[in-house]
């Protein structure tokens, strides 16, 4: 929690503990709502790596996203000897850049509203709490998924000033061996685009199981005993429509009923419909990336107008996630005190990691997260 609590001395309605107070209630709720926080842990066996202190580098204090590769040499057998043949520990540093995000809500006047300063500060922290951990949900799935700030997570254009922020540079697509698109037949395909999926790229839980088994192999890291009962999971961030589809799914309703009767399919996500089964902890968010909002013609699909979304699979570090402190609120008074007002910042910022895949002649790849792009239908509103 941020210490830098603002000064009170201009302030009648609220003192120090009071703000105090609120910011507390404001980032507990954060942290237990957001899909970003619940993913983040400190060490290297999160999805997120939470980076929270900075490093003292040769450039200057920065926040830095350490990736720790398994190491898959050998060793010596016997009384062979060792010494001059110790490996080092091999570890890739990425910079991960933030900025500074801020809000604020005000009252009409005192003859609008008279409320107290407690009850507006109640209010307004219930407000900001779901500011905080919107904007982050959202920048999250964009810096995941590889889509620019510019475009919302429904695909429409972005109106906000996300794209102005210190670390919008560093989104960066999909990389070639990390990407796949489900195609005509129903499987996983491998060196296309977009423009390839169509309304028969449906999704089925066989396809899901398909991406788990290559997981390992192209050595994603998974999430060991996180959420798994000491198993070996990873995570599927799917739309909501796209569960639809999975749940519909006979294999996964039989495969989910035989999860349960060994106490291994329970719902253990908070704020998300989720499922483990198969080794997936599939997670069902409303913000993962589709094309609902864009405009036909921008869709995907060969002419544009086929409406797909990108269901991401997550092992261990997928992203660094730099939090400077908690949030810090300062209230304010305006026109002789006949306004009150109270903001809030908080500084974040995301980097998806990646790194030169010795598995692919050093290509960089990205580390953590495979996406897999398919169709998505259009539900029974229009709702995106």
């Amino acid at each position: 929690m941020a210490t830098d609590y603002p000064s009170t001395s201009f302030n009648i309605g609220l003192n120090t503990t009071d703000i105090q107070y609120f910011q507390k209630k404001a980032w507990k709720a954060m942290r237990v709502a957001s899909l970003a926080d619940q993913l983040a842990g400190a060490g290297a066996g999160a999805a997120i790596t939470r980076i929270t202190e900075l490093t003292n580098t040769e450039w200057g204090y920065q926040a830095i996203l350490t990736l720790v590769p398994d190491d898959t040499t050998f060793g010596v057998v016997g009384d062979n000897r060792l010494k001059d043949n110790e490996r080092g520990l091999t570890s890739y540093d990425q910079t991960v850049t933030f900025d500074q995000f801020r809000k604020a809500f005000k009252t009409e006047g005192q003859m609008a509203d008279r409320s107290s300063w407690i009850r507006f500060a109640g209010q307004a922290a219930d407000q900001l709490s779901f500011w905080g951990r919107d904007i982050k949900d959202r920048l999250l799935i964009n810096t995941l998924s590889g889509i620019s700030y510019d475009t919302e997570v429904n695909g429409a254009a972005r109106t906000s000033q996300f794209p102005q922020c210190r670390f919008a540079a560093d989104v960066s697509a999909p990389s070639a061996n990390r990407y796949f698109i489900i195609n005509d037949s129903g499987t996983l395909e491998s060196g296309k685009a977009t423009g390839d999926v169509s309304s028969k790229s449906v999704p089925s839980w066989n396809t899901f199981i398909d991406m788990r088994t290559e997981l390992p192999l192209m050595r994603i890291k998974p999430l060991r005993g996180q959420w798994g009962n000491g198993r070996d999971l990873y995570i599927c961030l799917v739309h909501p429509r796209t569960m639809g589809l999975i749940k519909k799914d006979t294999t996964f309703q039989q495969n989910w009923r035989d999860a349960l009767s060994r106490g291994e399919g329970n719902v253990l996500f908070r704020g998300a419909e989720s499922y483990m089964v198969d080794g997936i902890l599939i997670i069902s968010h409303r913000y993962v990336y589709n094309t609902l909002g864009a405009a036909s013609g921008s869709k995907w699909g060969s002419g544009g107008t086929v409406d797909g979304t990108r269901s991401l699979f997550l092992g261990a570090q997928a992203i660094g996630m730099v939090e400077m402190g908690g949030p810090v609120w300062v209230p304010d008074e305006d026109d002789y005190k006949n306004n009150h007002s109270i903001s809030q910042r908080i500084r974040f910022g995301f980097k998806k990691a990646v790194w030169p895949d010795q598995w692919m002649g050093d290509s960089d790849e990205d580390f953590g997260v495979v996406a897999v792009d398919h169709y998505l239908p259009t539900g029974a509103t229009t709702y995106s």
